[in-house]
């Protein structure tokens, strides 16, 4: 009997050890999961921040969610996630994540500063105005009425000049100059004090016009949101529109040398009038001037340097330049179109034979074409010696394009080398027809002719081409395309087509015919308009690839986050995720909405394929 209660205590001892053992290492994991979870996020806001310090937008975004997910309370992880968003110029899911916060802090002034920003991306001006007063309104913040007073400051109306002779009009912009120093005409309510003195019209949604038939001084207002602003227009009877200068070429001066100057207005009619202008010396150290007012002056150089003379009357304002020699030699540039000048060595003067180069820069879209002034020249870089100061214009000019057209008529595709639809005039393209079963390539019709299915176009123009394919049991006749419903032409601004050989398709095509249209365009619209007769043109197809069954993964259970670095890579997924103010509507920036299934589904689905 003492046995068994020995045996019994025994048993029941292991039973309390056994409990006491698993307590304590079921406590110790949730601390130590407790001490992971909040060590996580950090490590995730860290990796997120240096992500967009770096541009590297894509992964912060990816980050900044992750620190989300464990606290949606987190103000600068998400303040931070719209930063990354208005990086790659999401700007709708910048505002939504910021608006998701507001209703979590509905006082935060960040989260209005930084929708503001948002708009601001979208050039939304009203939507700007709307989000700081809401902000003034929600949180009292001085930081806040601060921008919002820097906004208004921000706005004025911007005539071309503020001059007009009587019977002549000019232009006129309310213009808003934004955070980046980049200008942006806004529409705005135009206002007129007297309408006797002359009238407003509209030109565009942006810019109107005003034509003076009074003489005197007009009143003029633009509204936008809340915010007015009021400036003058002064109608003469004569207005200077240009001022011309006697000598029209001066070269470089030597210290101590003087040189007269006059000038000659020219108003609007094209008529000599009387002017006094302003005569202003950028450098009094360099260029002294005889007197500040008068149509004759006399300029003196001081020193050796390179400066330059403000004459103004009017509001019209016109400068000259000069160069003044001593012991060291000067360069002026200046820029006739789009791009920059480089000098090398980049000095404030040269010693007498230096060598120097010039490097001209064209801004996309333009190309350096020639060097104007002391040197004429189309080499670039250029290579001088400097033997005495000189003054060097560098002319840019927009690059010449040309634009590729597509269009099939019967059943078949054409394979290009490219996507592109607009070339440098010059460029050469490669083009296949390739007939479909069934059919067989005719021939080429448009900018280009031949029956050989493979062609190299030099785009020298625009080219429209249409590629003719008939039925392998075709008579003659019906190899035509005069047929009402037998072309069918295309922008090719959409086409889809690699250099691996697949097939280009043209997006804005006419006609009947398998096309796809982007569900971005009409969202819920049908994309699949049932086919035609196949004798009818059709526009430019894309091989559908072929669809791959992809085995549907089991979720996985929820695990630990690891601070291990997501594939950057990976595109933005589109994730029901309020709290992360992660897509809220499938027509934001960044993501095409998903159009409604057509009749087939086929075309919507090659098309998001793609």
């Amino acid at each position: 009997m003492r046995y068994m209660r020995n045996k019994r205590r025994k048993r029941k001892r292991l039973i309390l050890f056994i409990v006491i053992i698993a307590l304590i290492v079921g406590i110790a994991a949730f601390f130590m999961m407790k001490i992971a979870q909040s060590d996580t996020p950090t490590e995730y806001l860290e990796i997120a921040k240096e992500a967009l310090d770096n541009e590297e937008y894509e992964k912060s975004r990816q980050f900044f969610k992750k620190v989300l997910e464990e606290d949606a309370s987190h103000t600068e992880a998400r303040v931070g996630l719209a930063s990354a968003y208005m990086g790659l110029e999401h700007f709708d899911k910048a505002i939504g994540t910021l608006e998701e916060g507001l209703k979590i802090k509905p006082k935060e002034p960040q989260f209005y500063y930084f929708i503001s920003l948002a708009y601001e991306g979208k050039n939304d001006l009203p939507q700007v105005m709307q989000t700081l007063e809401d902000g003034i309104e929600a949180t009292d913040n001085e930081a806040l009425t601060e921008l919002a007073d820097q906004l208004e400051s921000n706005i004025n109306i911007v005539p071309d000049r503020h001059y007009v002779q009587k019977g002549h009009n000019r232009n006129i912009v309310l213009e808003w100059k934004k955070s980046d120093g980049s200008t942006l005409p806004v529409e705005a309510e135009w206002t007129l004090e007297n309408e006797d003195s002359g009238s407003l019209e509209e030109v565009s949604e942006t810019v109107m016009t005003f034509h003076a038939e009074e003489l005197g001084t007009i009143d003029i207002s633009a509204k936008v949101g809340s915010i007015t602003k009021n400036d003058e227009l002064h109608i003469e009877e004569q207005v200077v529109e240009e001022m011309t200068f006697t000598p029209e070429d001066f070269g470089p001066l030597s210290i101590d040398q003087e040189i007269e100057l006059s000038v000659t207005g020219v108003d609007a009619d094209g008529e000599e009038m009387e002017i006094n202008p302003e005569w202003i010396s950028n450098d009094d150290k360099i260029m002294e001037l005889s007197d500040k007012e008068g149509v004759e002056m006399t300029a003196k150089a001081i020193d050796e340097g390179v400066t330059s003379l403000t004459v103004t009357y009017q509001d019209l304002e016109k400068e000259l330049d000069f160069i003044v020699e001593g012991e060291n030699k000067f360069i002026k540039t200046e820029v006739q179109g789009e791009g920059t000048v480089s000098i090398l060595p980049n000095k404030t003067s040269y010693p007498a034979g230096t060598e120097i180069t010039l490097e001209a820069e064209p801004k996309a879209g333009y190309e350096f074409v020639r060097w104007e002034g002391d040197v004429t020249d189309t080499t670039n870089p250029l290579e001088l010696t400097l033997d005495s100061s000189i003054s060097v214009v560098a002319v840019f000019e927009p690059v010449k394009q040309a634009t590729l057209n597509l269009s099939i008529s019967g059943e078949g595709n054409i394979i290009r080398d490219t996507l592109e639809s607009q070339f440098t005039q010059g460029e050469s393209i490669s083009l296949f027809a390739q007939p479909k079963s069934g059919w067989q390539f005719s021939h080429w019709e448009g900018s280009v002719s031949g029956s050989d299915a493979r062609i190299q176009v030099v785009m020298d123009g625009d080219r429209n081409i249409q590629a003719v394919f008939v039925r392998v049991d075709a008579s003659p006749s019906e190899s035509g395309t005069t047929n009402d419903e037998g072309s069918n032409s295309s922008t090719g601004a959409n086409e889809d087509g690699d250099s691996s050989g697949s097939s280009s398709n043209s997006g804005s095509s006419s006609g009947s015919g398998n096309q796809y249209e982007s569900p971005a365009n009409e969202p819920g619209k049908n994309t699949n308009p049932k086919p035609g007769k196949k004798e009818e043109s059709k526009p430019v197809e894309k091989e559908k690839p072929k669809e791959e069954t992809k085995p549907v993964e089991k979720p996985k259970p929820e695990e630990k986050p690891d601070v291990n670095e997501p594939d950057a890579s990976e595109p933005d997924q589109e994730e029901a995720e309020p709290s992360t103010g992660s897509d809220n509507g499938g027509a934001d920036e960044g993501g095409e909405e998903t159009p409604k299934d057509s009749e087939s589904g086929e075309n919507v689905e090659e098309g998001l394929e793609e």
